[in-house]
């Protein structure tokens, strides 16, 4: 497998990711299985990195199986999501996507990695609980279901 950060040659298979999502993961990504916000979403995830936003892509060979991304909501904390193939969960993709953007967001000077997701995505849960890098990680419940937050060490800027 390969991560990188996601760039301007990605999106015909950042389409095709989304596309190949079933109803469930779709939902879990965008909180509505409508694929629509799907289409609206792929054009900011291509935009270039930033401070303020980072995207990273996960290849095996030549096709796009995942990828992991944020967007600053503050100066110390930002908002992650992130998409594995239905094909390739639960195979340690979604977990090392996270850990790399975590690394990244510390060297940013980031303190915290927030993510809200439905109560029913166990697996979002259980990966972020499981984090090996040393995190400290909360989840509690939130209107919409569960907001997940990494602490992240002190580093960078």
């Amino acid at each position: 497998m390969r991560v990188r950060p996601a760039d301007r040659t990605d999106p015909r298979q950042l389409r095709a990711l989304y596309r190949r999502a079933s109803a469930r993961s779709t939902y879990f990504r965008f909180c509505t299985p409508n694929r629509v916000a799907a289409d609206r979403y792929l054009a900011t995830l291509v935009r270039p990195q930033t401070c303020q936003h980072r995207m990273l892509a996960a290849y095996v060979h030549d096709e796009l199986v995942g990828v992991a991304g944020f967007d600053r909501v503050s100066s110390t904390e930002v908002e992650a999501s992130v998409l594995v193939a239905d094909a390739h969960q639960r195979h340690g993709i979604g977990t090392l996507l996270v850990e790399r953007l975590a690394s990244i967001a510390a060297g940013l000077g980031i303190r915290s990695l927030i993510a809200d997701v439905p109560i029913t995505n166990v697996a979002a849960i259980r990966l972020a609980l499981a984090l090996d890098a040393g995190y400290d990680v909360y989840a509690r419940r939130s209107t919409f279901g569960v907001t997940l937050t990494v602490r992240l060490p002190p580093s960078g800027c």
